[in-house]
């Protein structure tokens, strides 16, 4: 039974790597292709337990069977989001990390209890170029940053860029998970099921 697990392993994943790759590349999920993966796990079975398939063996093709197509859909889910991330890539810049100088120079000053002027409808949270801060504290910020070497400055736009690439990475973690959920409906029940009748009827033996 052994080699008929094995045959049966590889037809699961031969599936699940069609279903993600026709899911990723025609951005649409074939229903019919979790009936073919069925058979290909359960014929696996078949073929390598020849008489010593049964019921067992044909209860073990249905978990493989629907994990598969579990594997399948993640697969489509995970390329679909990486894609997005390449897509987007993280780049900080040396203004971009000046901008984060200012921000803790604004806590700085806050925590001192040292009153800003922010212009209209601005404020730390939004603020996003130097023409949103308080004049005098951008000048601050200038003096500052001014001060620091050019070693100094890179090392904390490289440290800022790299706190920023791990919150991306959690964050396509989350939503892969999230959409992976979503891509289920009654339909994907229903070719389960039929997956599932295909992987216990040839795994078990039967024809």
């Amino acid at each position: 039974m052994y080699k008929g697990l094995i045959v049966a392993l590889i037809g699961g994943l031969l599936g699940a790597a069609l279903w993600a790759a026709i899911a990723f590349f025609a951005h649409a999920e074939l229903g019919i292709l979790a009936c073919g993966i069925g058979v290909a796990v359960g014929g696996g079975m078949y073929l390598g337990a020849r008489d010593e398939a049964n019921g067992i063996s044909g209860i073990v093709c249905c978990i493989i069977a629907l994990g598969a197509i579990a594997l399948g859909k993640f697969g489509a889910v995970h390329f679909a989001v990486a894609q997005v991330v390449k897509e987007h890539p993280v780049a900080i810049t040396l203004d971009d990390a000046k901008i984060e100088f200012a921000d803790q120079i604004v806590e700085e000053y806050e925590a001192n209890g040292k009153a800003l002027k922010w212009p209209d409808g601005i404020s730390v949270e939004n603020a996003q170029r130097p023409e949103d801060y308080p004049k005098d504290l951008w000048k601050d910020v200038e003096k500052r940053w001014a001060t620091l070497t050019p070693e100094e400055q890179e090392s904390r736009r490289a440290n800022i860029e790299l706190h920023a690439k791990a919150a991306m990475k959690m964050a396509a973690s989350g939503a892969t998970q999230q959409a992976f959920i979503a891509s289920f409906d009654f339909f994907d029940i229903l070719w389960a099921g039929l997956a599932v009748f295909s992987a216990y009827r040839l795994g078990s033996g039967g024809d």
